[in-house]
């Protein structure tokens, strides 16, 4: 996403948001390391806000779609959820601190919030359940 989007306030966010990601892939990997606590999930709720505030709010589902960057945002988001769900799966066999589940759900909301902002220039297509 950093390599499709040149945007002056995404950039910066997600140099910030791939270390804090090696953090946590460190401290699950068994470095000892203290990974994301609660003022990690904090900030990301305060950035979803912000970039929130400038966005038209939402009043259907949406289809990714354009610009390219906005749609792997999308697919980041996805990833993001399924790794939230494995850590799940791993913390029933082996406790593992809930701020690390609650920082990816933060976080696949805010690479949903992203995916807006990267696609604002652009209509969004709204979902039309079939039938």
């Amino acid at each position: 996403m950093r390599a499709q989007s040149d945007d002056a306030v995404i950039e910066p966010l997600l140099v910030e948001l791939q270390a804090r990601l090696f953090d946590l892939g460190a401290a699950l990997a068994g470095s000892g390391q203290d990974a994301l606590g609660d003022e990690s999930v904090k900030a990301l709720e305060q950035t979803i806000d912000r970039l929130d505030a400038g966005l038209e709010p939402l009043r259907n589902f949406i289809l990714p779609g354009p610009p390219v960057a906005a749609a792997t945002a999308h697919l980041a988001r996805a990833a993001c959820r399924r790794a939230e769900r494995t850590l799940w799966r791993l913390h029933r066999e082996a406790p593992l601190p809930a701020v690390w589940m609650a920082w990816l759900n933060r976080l696949s909301d805010l690479l949903f919030v992203v995916a807006r902002h990267l696609g604002r220039d652009h209509p969004e297509t709204p979902w039309r359940p079939s039938s």
